[in-house]
């Protein structure tokens, strides 16, 4: 493997990293906003009674 393709890989593996953590980034961001969602309804639900 010469200089380039060693560049190439380390890139890849970066960039592959990167996504890997913006994926979990959007997965807890997701994950809070379908508690406050939970969170809403059940204040509805109890004011509405």
């Amino acid at each position: 493997m010469n200089d380039a393709q060693g560049y190439l890989l380390a890139a890849n593996v970066v960039v592959w990293v990167g996504v890997g953590a913006y994926l979990a980034l959007l997965a807890v961001k997701n994950r809070r906003i379908e508690n406050r969602i939970r969170q809403m309804e059940m204040i509805r639900r109890d004011r509405d009674q």
